[in-house]
């Protein structure tokens, strides 16, 4: 080594370690020792040319504030990545108080001076940022801290996020589903999937988010209370919708006809009134209310209702069962004793039937579910027994062609079937035949228009042969004495 060289190395000052203080990010003493840090450095740089001088010894207070770090390489070389310019063994994020994490971060940035200054002002700013967030989210706001906060709007994120998708899977596969039936029960659930709006989403949502938060009593029973009103709420509508949809499935009839029956439109509110006293006694019993006495005072109220309107109570229920039994329906022809006549209306006590006459008859609920009732509308084929009588003077031969006569009568008419004819007995006055058909139709207009045709072709017939018809007759043998 030269002259010149050993006086220029003699005369390069030599860097030393800054002493450590634990101090916060942004003070006074931080900006100090890093900025004698960086002039120490920059001077031993100009000053050494090309060649460096070795850094002094650590002092005594330096490696007291570093002993804890070296009592536990272990888990600091765990948590900084080989190759790494900050060195190995020094943690990126600190779990300690945000006083001593500063502190903390003041010492690492002293001891890493010889590092690039811009990488040691960004571990400075990190270590601060850090520090804020971890403050911040210590920060208690009515009794619920910002990490407690933040999660709950996740929780409230991901739900809503997941009913919606839930949802909307469930809808596309069922309406797939559907349109292969040919049932339209699987259409009606649709409906009522799809009646469950954003609303009640959000509200399940927020109710599940809220359950990991300390709320107050009050604000707590209030969400309770909203969410229970809204569920039932949103209950008694779809039970509303299931209960229309029954009523006109169990009636079997056009919507024309079911609109026009009283009998169902009383069921329907009866049925809607209950489900809407339901609701209400659940809600006041999620409200705290004692109602085992408010329904005690209804059963014996409904008692007393009871005994006092028996009768208008016993033609209402004979009501509802001619609506779900139908014995009978609007425009039917009926037959009760001496009642016949068409039904023009079914009322919650009465029923309107006009009879053949004209004159409107109010006949009384019970007595037509207690009494034996034909509808003749509902038959599908009419039965009729024909007899006649001819007298004792026909030919043998004239009485074998009588039945044969019948059924040539009955095959002419329209709308018949013979069942048979035969000559049937000795009369008082007349041998008696007897003949059964069927009129294919209900109609009492059609039967009589056969029935027309059949007597005026029989008549006819016999005029022809020369048969007579028998009436009674009383022949009087008188015996003169002599």
């Amino acid at each position: 080594m030269s002259a010149a060289e050993s006086s220029r190395t003699a005369s390069s000052p030599s860097r030393s370690w800054p002493s450590v203080q634990a101090t916060a990010p942004g003070s006074t003493a931080d900006i100090i020792g890093t900025s004698s840090g960086l002039s120490s450095s920059r001077g031993a740089k100009s000053a050494g040319g090309l060649r460096r001088s070795a850094p002094a010894e650590p002092s005594a207070t330096t490696r007291r504030s570093f002993s804890p770090w070296a009592k536990r390489p272990s888990s600091f070389a765990a948590s900084t990545p080989a190759g790494s310019p900050l060195g190995a063994g020094f943690p990126f994020h600190s779990h300690q108080p945000p006083a001593k994490a500063a502190a903390m971060s003041v010492a690492r940035s002293a001891v890493f001076m010889d590092t690039d200054p811009m990488l040691h002002l960004f571990y400075n700013l990190l270590a601060m940022i850090n520090a804020e967030f971890s403050s911040l989210l210590e920060r208690s706001y009515a009794g619920n801290t910002v990490q407690g906060l933040l999660s709950a709007l996740l929780v409230f994120l991901i739900a809503l996020a997941a009913l919606y998708a839930a949802r909307r899977v469930l809808l596309s596969r069922l309406k797939l589903l559907a349109a292969r039936t040919a049932t339209d029960i699987d259409d009606f659930f649709i409906h009522l999937l799809e009646k469950i709006g954003s609303f009640e989403l959000a509200l399940l949502s927020l109710y599940l988010a809220t359950r990991s938060l300390a709320l107050s009593a009050g604000v707590d029973k209030a969400l309770h209370l909203v969410f229970v009103i809204a569920l039932s709420f949103r209950a008694v509508t779809l039970l509303q919708a299931a209960i229309a949809f029954g009523l006109r499935k169990a009636m079997g009839s056009s919507e024309r006809e079911a609109d026009s029956s009283s009998a169902m439109q009383v069921l329907h509110l009866v049925l809607n009134v209950a489900v809407w006293a339901g609701a209400i006694i659940f809600i006041l019993d999620n409200l705290g209310i004692n109602i085992s006495a408010m329904v005690a005072g209804l059963g014996i109220g409904g008692v007393a209702v009871a005994l006092a309107a028996q009768q208008i109570l016993g033609d209402l229920f004979s009501s509802f069962v001619i609506f779900m039994d139908k014995p009978f329906a609007i425009g039917d022809f009926i037959v009760l004793g001496d009642i016949r006549g068409t039904v023009e209306r079914v009322g919650i006590k009465t029923t309107r039937v006009r009879s053949l006459s004209g004159e409107l008859l109010v006949v009384p609920n019970k007595d037509l579910t207690s009494s034996v009732l034909r509808n003749y509308k509902q038959m599908q084929r009419r039965r009729i027994v024909m007899s006649f009588g001819v007298t004792y003077d026909t030919p043998p031969d004239k009485l074998k062609m009588i039945p044969e006569f019948i059924r040539e009568a009955v095959a002419a008419a329209p709308k018949t079937a013979l069942d048979r004819a035969h000559f049937a007995s000795f009369g008082d006055s007349a041998l008696q035949f007897e003949a059964v058909y069927f009129v294919e139709t209900g109609d009492y207009n059609t039967y009589m228009d056969a029935q027309q045709d059949i007597n005026l072709r029989l008549v006819e017939r016999f005029k022809t042969e020369g048969i007579a018809f028998a009436f009674p007759t009383r022949t009087v043998v008188l015996q003169q004495k002599p």
